[in-house]
């Protein structure tokens, strides 16, 4: 484990590495958001799910959304509009998204969890909890609330 106080091994490595640059920092980030992801891509596995992470990050937001515009659901997810219409595709191939012309706007669709995407929602939910409870574990919700605005932060500094 990386000890954000004792970051001489990695500086003396590498020249590159300024004794106090935000590297540690960065590696800690990499290395948790990996480790979720995989423990996450496990839950989807175990279950016998055929589908991604990202694919479970759309349709988790869909259940909690109803319908949406795709455009709203890239801004939600962070998804590129790219990558979010081909995981649509997949979803929508699977019968697990559908696309419907929006009643109050012709000229736009929106995406609609069908009921399969549902049942598939409502069947990982509980291992899915289990998951979060299990990562989140010994850290309070203040210092989860300071985590998050810190993440958030991050992200605005990026885009």
């Amino acid at each position: 484990m990386i000890n954000l106080v004792d970051t001489t091994t990695i500086v003396m490595s590498s020249n590159l590495i300024a004794a106090n640059s935000s590297y540690i920092e960065g590696i800690i980030i990499d290395r948790s958001v990996k480790k979720m992801k995989q423990a996450f891509s496990s839950v989807l596995s175990n279950n016998k799910v055929n589908i991604t992470v990202d694919q479970w990050v759309i349709m988790e937001s869909m259940y909690q959304q109803g319908k949406i515009s795709q455009k709203e659901l890239a801004e939600k997810t962070s998804k590129d509009k790219a990558s979010l219409t081909r995981m649509i595709d997949l979803l929508v191939n699977k019968k697990i998204l559908t696309r419907k012309v929006d009643t109050s706007d012709r000229r736009r669709q929106v995406i609609i969890l069908t009921s399969k995407g549902r049942k598939i929602v409502l069947s990982l939910e509980k291992d899915i909890r289990q998951l979060r409870k299990k990562i989140f574990k010994g850290i309070g919700k203040q210092e989860l609330k300071a985590l998050e605005e810190t993440m958030n932060t991050i992200y605005k500094n990026i885009i």
